[in-house]
């Protein structure tokens, strides 16, 4: 049951601003569209070669698993802007040789430009440039 929400979350954590609700739809309709194909598949497939089909399922499930390790970023304990800022740096396909991305703790980097940001945003908020207007009535 845990794993249930991961095609309709992991997109929305890894994907930028502008492209967050866009990927997410297109991952939830693959994701739809994949287990319609599964409800129409197994039961043809068990009744052609009985327990064995199940063998099928093991082995696609088993290449997902490379997949996964190789090319998919931690996201835990990663806020929605720390992987923004991981994309905006033009990063490599391949993501086991980056300690930064698949350690499950928050790397130094992203706490740094964290705390830089907060520090820029309170010193344009004392200066008053903050970049919004009031309305006063």
């Amino acid at each position: 049951m845990g794993m249930l929400g991961v095609p309709w979350l992991y997109p929305t954590e890894i994907n930028s601003l502008p492209m967050r609700t866009k990927r997410a739809a297109v991952s939830t309709a693959t994701n739809w569209i994949t287990n319609f194909a599964i409800v129409e598949v197994t039961p043809i497939g068990i009744q052609s070669i009985g327990w064995r089909f199940w063998i099928v399922w093991t082995i696609l499930n088993a290449v997902f698993l490379p997949i996964i390790y190789f090319l998919y970023p931690e996201t835990a304990n990663r806020t929605l802007e720390d992987m923004d800022a991981y994309y905006r740096s033009n990063p490599p396909l391949i993501v086991t040789g980056d300690a930064d991305v698949i350690s499950t703790k928050r790397p130094l980097n992203f706490v740094y430009h964290e705390a830089e940001e907060v520090q820029r945003n309170a010193k344009e908020a004392i200066s008053g440039d903050v970049g919004y207007t009031e309305h006063v009535n």
